[in-house]
């Protein structure tokens, strides 16, 4: 396990996972999930299956400043609440994914790499059920979703 700053050299090294704007083909799916579970590790077990906000902003940081600049778009805390919402403590994977894909998309920076056809397909048929959960869960205006809604 991780501190939130220490698992950043895991980004440039040998795990395949790359900072957005670093060497190499990205494939953003399979580089997303590798960073969620350093993200996740380096909490120390506090939450399993949630990233707290600020290692979603330890990191994003981490991967801004090697950006030199080249990111704009206002503060880090603004780009995440944009990309994630305002008010949150936490990060689900889906809200995490759909997030991290906005903003490497914003700035041209997401990739399919060299993943296969079906794995492609695989993937896109995820992304369309993410994307299908997170806009049912949205509330709209004036409407609120008790967790006895939820259930």
């Amino acid at each position: 396990r991780h501190a939130p700053g220490e698992g950043r050299r895991d980004l440039e090294g040998g795990s395949g996972v790359r900072h957005p704007g670093g060497g190499g083909q990205m494939d953003t799916t399979v580089d997303l999930v590798k960073l969620w579970l350093l993200c996740l590790n380096s909490q120390k077990g506090e939450y399993d299956h949630l990233l707290h906000w600020s290692t979603l902003r330890t990191t994003f940081r981490g991967l801004l400043s090697r950006e030199t600049g080249a990111l704009s778009g206002g503060t880090v805390e603004e780009i995440l609440q944009r990309h994630f919402g305002a008010g949150r403590t936490h990060v689900n994977f889906t809200r995490y994914w759909r997030g991290m894909e906005d903003i490497l998309q914003m700035y041209g920076r997401l990739n399919e790499g060299s993943m296969e056809p079906s794995k492609q397909q695989k993937v896109a048929s995820l992304r369309a059920f993410r994307n299908t959960v997170l806009g049912e869960l949205q509330p709209r205006v004036g409407e609120r979703y008790t967790v006895q809604d939820l259930r």
